[in-house]
């Protein structure tokens, strides 16, 4: 895809995909996410079966808990799906820079010998002045034609050399388009429209206490999320797939995006167990 749209218009392509992903968010998948998060159970304060339940039992216990969320109507095919678009753009963005990353590293070995460009340590290292400059800097000093139009072509070629390092030389910091469009995301997520509704900032009462019990921040929804992802409910009977094998990995590279964006990585390992 890299050389057949061109590198001049990749920004193009990348800027359409996180416009996307922003009016996804925002129109489809924050309101679900918020409906979700109002049909959560509280959590109690023992929420964890007796062992006298079984494996049988425990599983009911979280299936009647979650009752909301797997007899939730459109959650395989309009929830689970918009979390799999959404995933399925971060990937293709990951894959696209691993493609540039690549063509890079293919313009640098055939580009090497021209400017001078040899390893040290973990960088790549290039002369002020490189072999091809200095090729036509000799030249230009041996040539003594009294023409004054070829003074001035062989000036511009050396003009011409030093625009052309400039614009082909290796980076010295390994520079990521996919780093770039995360950091872009994260300005999306960080919006007032999104960050105070599925984190805590807004829900927190008078007590400086992070609520656990009741809250609807994003981790705890995505624990119930997963849970019934693992199932066969309804919708996965009818269409004789389960939800991994119609919406793939894309659904799991949204959630933990969204963790991560949202800072709340380490109240989701903590309290991700049974946490509904």
């Amino acid at each position: 895809m890299v050389r057949i749209v061109g590198k001049e218009t990749l920004p193009l392509v990348i800027t359409e995909i996180i416009k996307n992903m922003e009016l996804t968010l925002k129109s489809a998948m924050l309101p679900y996410i918020e409906e979700m998060g109002n049909g959560m159970p509280p959590k109690e304060k023992k929420n964890l079966p007796f062992f006298d339940y079984g494996t049988e039992g425990t599983y009911g216990i979280f299936c009647q808990h979650l009752a909301s969320l797997i007899n939730y109507p459109v959650m395989v095919n309009k929830v689970f799906q918009m979390f799999k678009e959404w995933g399925n753009s971060l990937v293709f963005l990951k894959m696209l820079d691993n493609a540039l990353a690549d063509e890079s590293w293919i313009q640098v070995v055939q580009s090497a010998s021209f400017f001078g460009t040899k390893p040290q340590g973990m960088k790549l290292v290039t002369p002020a002045v490189t072999p091809l400059e200095k090729a036509f800097t000799s030249l230009a000093t041996i040539s003594q034609s009294p023409s004054t139009k070829a003074k001035d072509l062989l000036g511009s070629f050396i003009q011409n050399t030093k625009l052309l390092n400039h614009i082909h030389m290796p980076l010295e910091s390994n520079f990521s388009c996919f780093r770039s469009a995360i950091n872009e995301v994260r300005r999306i997520v960080h919006s007032d429209w999104c960050w105070s509704k599925l984190t805590d900032q807004g829900q927190r009462t008078d007590t400086q206490y992070i609520p656990i019990e009741v809250t609807n921040e994003f981790y705890r929804v995505w624990s119930g999320m997963q849970f019934v992802f693992c199932l066969d409910i309804e919708e996965n009977k009818n269409l004789k797939a389960s939800s991994h094998e119609i919406h793939g990995d894309g659904f799991f590279w949204a959630g933990a995006l969204l963790i991560h964006l949202f800072n709340q990585r380490a109240r989701y390992e903590v309290n991700t167990l049974f946490s509904f």
